[in-house]
């Protein structure tokens, strides 16, 4: 099934919808097909189940995947693009690998990332590890720094970017927890506990009476990476992250 609208109307409903970048979405196939693919990626977390259907491709750029015939006839000058409903086979993404492995709520946040994905990676590398593509949530738009998610995986864990390698990864959900167990919830005795001599203390920059948690490691090859747990005035865990030190230490998103 096709049809056709014009080019505004279009980005008008794309953008009331959640999307995967279309930049990303370019950069992926570009050498494959050239010109613009948009893609829609819908994730279904109660059954786990993601669809993924091309919506739509400048004309002349059709993959060699979907049938010639169907191709939309439209002048791409007068600004109409075909609007297309079709399913895509993993396959189809270059991403998917037979050694992907999602993210899931009982993946760990380690000292340098979660799952599959360890910061340093690019968002391609990350993708090919999740098997899903990343999407930014376009909280600061700027290539310097900015937050992603991973399609397919749990809400509540976002990757912070910066020039397209991610550098930390944040939670805000209390169904991921680090390997010895610590989360949104624990008290900062029991994450000291967990961590004896290995926790830097500091006061809350924005929250009364809580704290800034810094887990410091004592191996020499982490000595790059922190995990940070903020607490509210009752000494409770409200979220944490992990990745590179000078990231892990920004206390305003980028900065």
């Amino acid at each position: 099934m096709q049809t056709n609208r014009s080019y505004e109307s279009y980005v008008e409903w794309w953008d009331s919808i959640r999307r995967v970048d279309v930049h990303s979405i370019n950069h992926l196939y570009a050498d494959e097909w050239g010109g613009e693919v948009m893609v829609l990626v819908s994730y279904d977390k109660g059954n786990n189940v993601i669809t993924k259907e091309v919506l739509a491709m400048s004309i002349g750029n059709v993959s060699p995947d979907l049938d010639p015939s169907e191709e939309d006839q439209s002048d791409p000058s007068n600004g109409d693009w075909a609007i297309r409903s079709v399913d895509v086979a993993q396959s189809l993404f270059p991403t998917q690998t037979q050694d992907a492995t999602p993210i899931t709520p009982t993946s760990a946040l380690v000292i340098n990332g979660i799952g599959p994905i360890r910061v340093g990676m690019t968002l391609q590398e990350a993708a090919n590890a999740t098997g899903f593509p990343l999407a930014t949530r376009g909280v600061y738009g700027s290539d310097a720094c900015d937050y992603y998610e991973a399609l397919g995986s749990p809400s509540g864990i976002s990757f912070m970017v910066s020039y397209d390698r991610i550098v930390r990864v944040d939670i805000d959900t209390n169904t991921i927890k680090t390997p010895s167990g610590a989360g949104i919830g624990s008290s900062a005795d029991e994450i000291k506990a967990l961590y004896p001599g290995k926790i830097q203390e500091s006061g809350h920059q924005y929250v009364p009476g809580g704290q800034y948690l810094r887990f410091v490691p004592t191996d020499a090859e982490d000595q790059t990476y922190r995990i940070l747990f903020e607490t509210d005035e009752d000494g409770n865990v409200t979220r944490f992250r992990s990745g590179f030190t000078e990231e892990v230490g920004y206390v305003e998103g980028c900065s």
